[in-house]
C-alpha cells in the first residue's frame, strides 16, 4: 500500500470518526433537552391548588416550558434545555410558595397590582383597619449591570415601601426578579432571583415580616424595554391581598 493511500484512508477513517462524534454528541443534546423538557412539564403539572395560590411563580414556569419548547423545535437543543431546566425549577419554587401561603389563600384571598383592586375584594378590604392607597405608586427598585446590590437609591425607594407595607399587616407581597437579556436564561433566572432575595433581606431589616415576603425570578422573560438595559435590571413589587 502506498503512503499516498494510506494517507488517504486515514482522512477518510477521521472524517468518518468526526461525523459519529458530531452525530453522538448532536443525539445527546437532543435527548438531554427532550428528558429535561419531560422533567418540567411533570413538574409543572396541573396543579390548581398552585395555579391558584402562587400565581405569578406558575406562569413564569409555564411561560419557560413554552419557551424551551419553541427553542427545541427550533433545533437549539442546548437552549431548550437550559429553559426546561429553569421551568422546572421555577416550578418547584411555585408549589413552595402555594404551600407557603395555603391558608390564606383557602381564604379566597386575591392578587393584584397596588392601584388595580379587584372589585369583589372590597368587602374584604373593608373588613381590615386600613385601606389600601390606590395613589401609592409602587415603583420598581432597579440594579447595575449583572449586581444583586441595592442601590443608594434603591434603598431609599425600598424605605418608603416598607413603611407602606408595615401599615397594612394583611398584605402579603411578590417580590419579582427580572433581568435584561444579555448571558443566558438559567443565567439570568438566577441572577432575578438574588435580586428579588436582596429587596427581601433589606425589607427584613426594616421590620417587614418576611412570611409576607415571597421571591420570584422572570429572569429575562418580561423585559420592561427592549431598547434600554438599564430598565430591564430589576425588582416588581406584586401586592397580594
Amino acid at each position: 500500500m502506498t503512503n499516498l493511500l494510506r494517507n488517504r484512508l486515514k482522512n477518510v477513517f477521521a472524517t468518518v470518526a468526526i461525523s459519529t462524534l458530531l452525530f453522538s454528541t448532536s443525539s445527546c443534546h437532543r435527548a438531554s433537552a427532550t428528558d429535561a423538557l419531560d422533567a418540567a412539564a411533570m413538574a409543572i403539572g396541573d396543579d390548581d391548588f398552585v395555579r391558584r395560590c402562587a400565581e405569578n411563580e406558575y406562569a413564569a414556569a409555564i411561560t419557560l416550558l413554552e419557551e424551551a419548547r419553541v427553542a427545541e423545535a427550533e433545533g437549539d437543543h442546548e437552549e431548550a434545555r437550559a429553559l426546561a431546566e429553569a421551568a422546572q425549577i421555577q416550578a418547584q419554587r411555585a408549589r413552595e410558595v402555594a404551600e407557603s401561603r395555603r391558608e390564606a389563600c383557602l381564604d379566597e384571598g386575591s392578587v393584584t397590582h397596588l392601584g388595580e383592586i379587584d372589585p369583589q375584594s372590597t368587602s374584604q378590604t373593608e373588613n381590615t383597619n386600613t385601606e389600601l392607597d390606590p395613589t401609592y405608586e409602587m415603583i420598581p427598585v432597579y440594579f447595575a449591570f449583572n449586581e444583586n446590590t441595592l442601590t443608594d437609591t434603591s434603598q431609599q425607594t425600598l424605605n418608603e415601601h416598607a413603611d407602606y407595607f408595615n401599615s397594612h399587616e394583611e398584605l402579603h407581597i411578590s417580590l419579582v426578579g427580572h433581568c435584561d437579556d444579555r448571558g443566558t436564561v438559567a443565567y439570568n433566572m438566577a441572577l432575578g432571583m438574588r435580586r428579588s432575595g436582596s429587596v427581601k433581606t433589606y425589607l427584613e431589616r426594616l421590620g417587614v415580616d418576611i412570611s409576607r415576603l415571597h421571591t420570584t425570578s422572570y429572569g429575562e422573560l418580561q423585559l420592561d424595554d427592549p431598547t434600554n438595559h438599564d430598565r430591564n435590571r430589576r425588582v416588581e413589587f406584586l401586592i397580594r391581598e
